[in-house]
């Protein structure tokens, strides 16, 4: 199996493992929806702050102790929010737009998973895209994105 694909595997069972191993999966229709929107706007916000270079609002919207799970490298565990920040600054966004498309939010008590496609766009459209999977905690009546997992789908060769 690919590297790709084994990290897609990966990815997804990890996911819905969490998701799984959650107790209570009773969901209360209007509560659900209210918590879904609560999860759109948290991923949203992250859109905005990171394609604005926003990272110390970005770091906000992370728990302290979240880890980033990339591509062909190891997880990134972070211990602060400061951390966080750093990180992005150091790979900011260039003369792109980052989109998401399909997402599929589901929400576990305390605990919510976003799925979705993500991408990287310019003036010629996407040269970048990928899956990713964010697992999100609420803490003080607030989500969090606990956990970041992608993958990278190359669309172009801008070489």
């Amino acid at each position: 199996m690919s590297d790709i694909k084994s990290f897609n595997v990966l990815v997804f069972s990890v996911a819905i493992f969490i998701a799984t191993g959650c107790n209570n999966t009773e969901e209360t229709p209007a509560l659900n929806e209210t918590e879904k929107r609560s999860v759109e706007d948290l991923i949203e916000s992250w859109s905005e702050y990171y394609n604005n270079a926003q990272f110390d609002a970005l770091s906000e919207l992370f728990t302290e102790d979240a880890v980033l799970f990339r591509p062909d490298s190891p997880p990134i565990e972070f211990e602060s929010r400061d951390e966080i920040a750093e990180y992005y600054e150091y790979d900011p966004p260039l003369e792109t737009t980052f989109y998401r498309t399909g997402e599929e939010i589901k929400i576990y008590n305390d605990t919510a998973t976003a799925i979705g496609i993500w991408g990287v766009k310019d003036d010629e459209g996407p040269s970048v895209e990928g899956h990713y999977v964010f697992i999100l905690k609420k803490k003080e009546n607030e989500w969090l994105i606990h956990r970041n997992m992608y993958n990278v789908d190359w669309r172009r060769d801008d070489g």
